[in-house]
Formats: structure tokens, C-alpha cells, sequence
């Protein structure tokens, strides 16, 4: 084993059909994290980047990462979804404030 084969009654989808599958925001959302990530690496955090868990206490783990890692697009994903689900108010301010002010 240690290779993919292609079973004989699997049809590869068309071009169209793949464009169906995967829309712009999802290739948006896909490449954003990649930067992210090449970013995060190209200043030095490599391996040690690490995505907080639900169960752990967010508020001693927070204090730990610094802001290239609080504005990393995963990082404000799930803070935004916990706001949505109202486990916590968001605030926008500081490095992650797109208004600058």
C-alpha cells in the first residue's frame, strides 16, 4: 500500500462541477489562513503556535499569546463564534481594530 487508486466506477467531477463545490469565500477563507500562518512562522513562532481549546481557562491562556497570534483569522474566528453563541462580548480594539482609532 502507501499510494491512492482510483476505484473503476469513480467519474472525476467536471471543472463546473468543482466550482459548484468550492466558492470564492471558502478559497478567501482558505488563503487568508495560509498567510496567516507563513506570517506567524516568518516571525519566529513555528511550531509553538497553538490553536486555545475550548475546555481550557481561556482568560490564563489569553494573557500567554501575543497579538500577531490574537489577530490570526482561526484565533478571531472562534472568538467571533463564541460571540455569536453568546459566551462572550466582542470588542475590537487595539492591533485587531481595522478603524485604527
Amino acid at each position: 500500500c502507501g499510494w491512492w487508486v482510483l476505484q473503476d466506477q469513480f467519474r472525476l467531477p467536471s471543472e463546473e462541477e468543482i466550482r459548484k463545490l468550492v466558492l470564492p469565500e471558502d478559497c478567501c477563507a482558505f488563503y487568508s489562513m495560509q498567510y496567516a500562518e507563513q506570517r506567524l512562522k516568518d516571525a519566529g513562532y513555528g511550531k509553538s503556535i497553538k490553536n486555545v481549546s475550548d475546555d481550557e481557562d481561556e482568560d490564563d491562556s489569553e494573557k500567554i499569546l501575543d497579538d500577531e497570534v490574537r489577530i490570526a483569522p482561526w484565533t478571531l474566528t472562534r472568538t467571533f463564534a463564541n460571540a455569536l453563541r453568546g459566551k462572550c462580548q466582542l470588542e475590537i480594539n487595539g492591533i485587531a481594530d481595522p478603524t485604527g482609532i
